[in-house]
């Protein structure tokens, strides 16, 4: 039979939306005490898919690893009550652990002495988001691989992956055994745990491994909030009022430049980057009741001007489309 192991992705933990962020003193990571955590989601799916496989196989094992500190047993003991047969949590601490190669290494150390046929990943975690942990599982261990899956098809030394691409493609690859795939979010409907499965994970196996040491190839120089001086402006006036505080923003913040060219065309830039274009026209159409228009002098200055200004030649009048 077809004989499944979950890698760690398939339970990792990770921060509840609702959990605050707060930063460390040192600005290296977050204060981790502060936080509830919860199964990474595409991890859940992957779990989910494992155990289906299972239920149409014979003589088939799921065993959920996961790598990370004490906490983690909840997320495992989850896992073991939705149905997987036993567990392995490699111990250490993952504080501002965010190389994934080092990750990898971790789970290949243990995976060597397991008889596995898959080994199921979710495609990323929803908190670092590096999406390589099942990939380099699968390099280290020289097995296929594939990634973005959508569906599966288990087949006699063989599996079948429905690969997500871009603009709505999709891609069918078949990979012989063993195999690391990494599963994309929506792909099944993960169970949730009954309370037979909760007091039956209760007496399910979970084998501790203390992490080896290894090398990390990257790490975090700073973690922080981005600062932004960007505000939003409610105008709350008049017409009039209000373009003339729009047309004052253009000028001194945004810096708007206008440039007109000979065949009446405009073409409006923040810097080098043209961000609306439009043309002149040479008449009194489309004025506003008030008489007043935007418009742009020969020096390439934005204003609001009365009719006479905007079509004596050195103002032109402005109709613009902003370029998305």
């Amino acid at each position: 039979g077809v004989r499944l192991v979950g890698s760690e992705m398939c339970i990792r933990d990770r921060p509840g939306s609702e959990s605050p962020l707060p930063i460390n003193a040192d600005q290296k990571w977050v204060d981790e005490s502060s936080l509830a955590y919860i199964m990474n989601e595409s991890d859940n799916y992957a779990l989910e898919e494992a155990l289906q496989i299972r239920e149409s196989k014979d003589e088939c094992e799921v065993i959920v690893i996961s790598l990370g500190p004490v906490r983690i047993q909840k997320v495992i003991r989850e896992a073991l009550a939705k149905g997987a047969d036993r567990a392995i949590h490699i111990q250490m601490d993952t504080t501002s652990e965010v190389d994934p190669l080092s990750t990898a290494a971790h789970f290949v150390n243990v995976l060597k002495e397991e008889n596995f046929d898959l080994v199921f990943s979710g495609l990323q975690s929803d908190d670092i988001g590096m999406g390589q942990t099942g990939v380099l599982i699968g390099e280290l261990m020289n097995m296929a691989t594939a990634s973005l899956a959508v569906k599966t098809e288990v087949g006699d030394g063989y599996i079948k992956v429905k690969r997500e691409l871009e603009a709505g493609w999709f891609q069918w690859v078949k990979l012989s055994l063993p195999a690391s795939i990494s599963i994309q979010s929506g792909l099944n409907t993960p169970r949730y745990q009954s309370l037979k499965g909760i007091m039956g994970a209760k007496k399910k196996e979970v084998t501790v491994f203390q992490s080896q040491n290894m090398d990390k190839k990257q790490n975090v120089e700073n973690v922080f909030v981005p600062k932004t001086s960007k505000e939003t402006e409610l105008i709350e006036a008049d017409l009039n009022t209000t373009v003339d505080r729009i047309v004052e923003i253009l000028k001194s913040e945004v810096k708007v430049f206008a440039e007109l060219q000979t065949n009446g065309t405009v073409t409006l830039k923040v810097g080098d980057k043209v961000v609306a274009e439009g043309k002149t026209p040479g008449s009194m159409q489309d004025m506003p009741l008030d008489g007043l228009g935007v418009g742009v002098d020969s020096n390439g200055a934005v204003g609001r001007y009365p009719a006479d200004k905007l079509f004596e030649g050195t103002v032109r009048k402005l109709s613009l489309k902003i370029l998305k």
